[in-house]
């Protein structure tokens, strides 16, 4: 009974290790750049994030440009040429086949661009349209002063 406890309790603490490895490979130099907690790192991106969810409902363009400034200093609306990038990795990155908004917009049309994970295409869209939002972080570029 003694050797089953130990074996549980050395499991317990292996993958307490492995847990605790994994989060700091997730966020590399988080105490030296305060990456926020709930985000994703983007692959091959090393400074881009995502939030790990959705916002939990679909929303005008106005509002989820709102809900990534109240986020904070370095939120926003991901452009159409990071949701091209996005697209490689939207299963790992847990984004739906819904549309998306992205800050990008056609001034002629006075349209926005949404993008689909379904087809992995930009479309405009009215600003009073509802779509999904996924808010991006990107970390900030230090410069090396030596």
């Amino acid at each position: 009974m003694k050797k089953i406890a130990t074996g549980i309790i050395a499991a317990v603490l292996m993958i307490t290790a492995i847990n605790v490895k994994a989060q700091e490979q997730t966020h590399p130099e988080n105490d030296a750049t305060n990456v926020p907690t709930n985000t994703i790192a983007v692959p091959d991106h090393e400074n881009m994030y995502v939030c790990e969810t959705d916002e939990p409902v679909k929303m005008t363009r106005s509002a989820a440009v709102g809900i990534c400034n109240r986020k904070g200093d370095g939120w926003r609306l991901p452009t159409v040429a990071e949701m091209n990038i996005f697209y490689a990795y939207y299963l790992y990155l847990q984004l739906t086949e819904n549309s998306y908004w992205t800050q990008d917009r056609d001034m002629s049309k006075l349209k926005f661009f949404t993008y689909s994970f379904k087809n992995g295409k930009a479309k405009l869209a009215k600003s009073d349209a509802s779509c999904l939002v996924r808010c991006v972080w990107e970390k900030p570029v230090t410069e090396n002063k030596n």
